[in-house]
Order: C-alpha cells, then sequence, then structure tokens
C-alpha cells in the first residue's frame, strides 16, 4: 500500500501494476484485501479500474511512514509510469505530474508541468490555481538558474492571471518581465510589454506613468516597422495628449494615425479601440460630435 499511498488519494489499477512491478493476480489479491479492510473503495475513473482511499489520514500515515530517500525515488518511478500509463489524456494529470516531479527532485521535469498545469487552470478560467502554478514555475526557473527569456514569459502569464484573478498586483510581474526583455534588449516584447503597462486597463494607476509607458512603445517599435502594437501605441499616447500628457495638439493627429495604420493592417480589435477613444476625443474635447459619435456607431 506504500505504492499507492505515493500515487496519491486516488489511483488507477494499471498505474500500480506499473509501479509495483507485481502480476496481475498478486495485485488483485492485494487490492481485494485492502478493499475488504475499508482501506480502498472501487473508484471510477476514465473507463479503467481504479481505486480511492477510503480515508485520507490511512493515506497520510502510510505516506508518512515512507523514509524521504524512498519517498523521492518513489515519486519519481510514479511520475515516469504516470507519463506512461496516461499518455492519451495526460493534461489529465498535470498537477499529479508536477507533485511527483517536484517530490521526486527533478526539476526540470517539474517545472515543464508547473507551466502545463498552469497553462490547463487558466483555460479553465482557474485563476489561483493558475497563479499557484505560474509562481511554482517561476521559483524552479530561478533555482535552475534557466534561460532568462523563459523566465519573462512566465512572469507574463502570472501578470495576466493575476490581473485576471485578482484585479490587482500584476503590475510587478509586468515590470520585472520588462526589465529582463530591456536587458536582452529585445525591443519588440519590451515595447508589448510597455503597451500593456500604458493602457488604461493595464494596472498603473498613475496617468503620468502611462504616459511614459507609451512614449517608450513608439520608440521602441517604430524602428520595427508598422504593427498592430505600434497601432496601439500612437491610440494611447494619442490618448494622453488629450487628457494633458504631452503637447495636446498632437493627441488626434496621433490617434488618427493609430486609427489608419490598424485599418491598413486590417487589425479589427484596433480599429475598435482607436474609433472608440478618438471617438470620445472628438465629442468631448474637441467639439466634433456628428463625427465622433459617427466612430462610436462605427
Amino acid at each position: 500500500m506504500t505504492w499507492a499511498a505515493v500515487a496519491g488519494q486516488e489511483f488507477s489499477l494499471s498505474l500500480l501494476r506499473e509501479v509495483t512491478g507485481l502480476e496481475e493476480e498478486q495485485l488483485s489479491e492485494v487490492i481485494d484485501r485492502a478493499v475488504a479492510a475499508r482501506v480502498l473503495t472501487p473508484h471510477p475513473y476514465l473507463g479503467q479500474e481504479a481505486y480511492a482511499f477510503v480515508d485520507e489520514v490511512v493515506r497520510d500515515v502510510l505516506y508518512e511512514g515512507i523514509g524521504p530517500a524512498r519517498r523521492r525515488r518513489y515519486h519519481l518511478k510514479v511520475g515516469q509510469m504516470v507519463e506512461k500509463v496516461h499518455v492519451r489524456h495526460l493534461e489529465e494529470h498535470y498537477d499529479a505530474l508536477l507533485r511527483h516531479f517536484l517530490e521526486g527532485n527533478d526539476l526540470e521535469k517539474a517545472k515543464e508541468y508547473a507551466r502545463k498545469a498552469g497553462d490547463r487552470a487558466s483555460s479553465m478560467y482557474s485563476w489561483d490555481r493558475a497563479i499557484a502554478h505560474y509562481q511554482t514555475a517561476l521559483d524552479l526557473l530561478e533555482e535552475l538558474e534557466s534561460d532568462p527569456l523563459e523566465r519573462a514569459e512566465v512572469l507574463e502569464k502570472l501578470a495576466q492571471v493575476t490581473g485576471l484573478g485578482r484585479g490587482r498586483g500584476a503590475v510587478d510581474y509586468w515590470e520585472r518581465a520588462l526589465s529582463i526583455y530591456e536587458t536582452l534588449k529585445d525591443n519588440k516584447r519590451a515595447g508589448a510589454v510597455h503597451l500593456r503597462l500604458g493602457s488604461r486597463t493595464g494596472g498603473v494607476l498613475d496617468s503620468a506613468k502611462r504616459y511614459s509607458h507609451n512614449v517608450k512603445v513608439v520608440a521602441l517599435l517604430e524602428p520595427e516597422g508598422e504593427s498592430p502594437e505600434l497601432a496601439q501605441a500612437y491610440i494611447q499616447l494619442g490618448d494622453d495628449a488629450v487628457h494633458g500628457h504631452g503637447q495636446r495638439s498632437t493627441g488626434l493627429p496621433l490617434m488618427e494615425k493609430g486609427l489608419a495604420l490598424a485599418e491598413r493592417l486590417g487589425d479589427t480589435a484596433g480599429v475598435i479601440e482607436a474609433a472608440r477613444l478618438l471617438g470620445h476625443a472628438l465629442v468631448y474635447h474637441s467639439g466634433e460630435i456628428s463625427r465622433g459619435l459617427g466612430l462610436y456607431q462605427r
């Protein structure tokens, strides 16, 4: 039962067979005795024969009775066997694989599954789980002194799910990712993060700081050529100018420029954002009510 305790609260019979190496008859006898003693109970799982511990306390007692060195070996083997046995639906086991490889001290594998578990939790709108998994991935990346670009990518994912799940606290992650991109002189990625921080929904409350980010976006992305990100940067910078940052006279021309670029690139989302912000500026700041309302209607 020690292998079962390491496998988890629930486990498939095929997994237990692989990790124990027991013949089917021997394993069935052990399982039957455990069921009779009310230690285990049958547990339906994806059409496979599976079992679960009746009481978590029993499983915890068995687990705690395993020495640290043996426990590491067991977790590592269970993780490897989960990959083998459940290869057709591995995404269902990302959380377990993360735990097994982390406890088994295979940090490279644990890092891989932490990212995958975070991606899956994010796709299911489970923000707190996604945050926890991405934070684990980041901690492992830092411990392994991995590629800084990979760290920056995880920081961006953390920023996104933190903003969505908690509505605050994302700015620190964006700024840490930005610092890495700037160190790597990756202007495109740095520009994209500046763009995010310069938006009204980017979490930066200080409007002067948003303006500073938008100035940097334009400086970084203009040499890179036309892009949807550059169009958005013109729009945001123009909106800043209309609201008192930089020269007001540059606001509307910049927003017009962003709209024209978004149209040229066929960037529908960019056109919508430009029409919304430019429409607002025309109605409330230049008195061109008819034109502004036309953009809103568009």
